[in-house]
């Protein structure tokens, strides 16, 4: 029955940055450590990520690289604070996050998909053939036209 799950279990991911300062073995037996805490907490551990070395965007502890792991796990929300815990205490972890994970199922919505579905959906107001198209204005009649170039004539002659 260890391998089966249970019905309160959700699913969530554990990302963590390593100190870069470890050697790759030393990464890998923090990344064994880090399951073993998810482990002794209850968590089946369903997906694991080895660490990878990457630049972080901004220092943490005066670092600016670290080694990146994601873990994936089942769990019940009662664990996730055994872990939070556990996890504050383990030295050569920089930072790590908990995060719950959507269920299978669920349909998550994004803002793109709003406006994508607001675009499709059809015009209130329908144009009528006249409404879409531009009117020209009719041309001058020459006694206009004779009139418009005096009144110009007469404004740059004054400049």
């Amino acid at each position: 029955m260890e391998g089966e799950i249970q019905a309160d279990n959700r699913l969530y991911e554990l990302a963590y940055h390593i100190t870069p300062d470890l050697e790759e073995a030393a990464v890998k037996a923090k990344m064994s450590e880090v399951e073993s805490v998810v482990t002794q907490n209850g968590g089946v551990v369903v997906l694991s990520r080895d660490p990878r070395r990457m630049h972080l965007s901004y220092p943490i502890a005066h670092k600016h690289y670290a080694f990146f792991g994601v873990l994936d796990f089942q769990g019940n929300p009662e664990g996730i604070t055994a872990i939070d815990s556990q996890m504050k205490l383990h030295e050569g972890i920089l930072r790590y996050m908990v995060l719950k994970k959507p269920e299978e199922g669920k349909e998550i919505r994004s803002l793109g998909d709003r406006l994508r579905k607001a675009r499709s959906v059809a015009p209130t107001h329908q144009k009528t053939a006249d409404e879409g198209r531009k009117v020209a204005k009719p041309a001058a009649t020459p006694v206009e036209q004779e009139k418009m170039t005096k009144e110009l004539e007469d404004v740059l002659g004054k400049i």
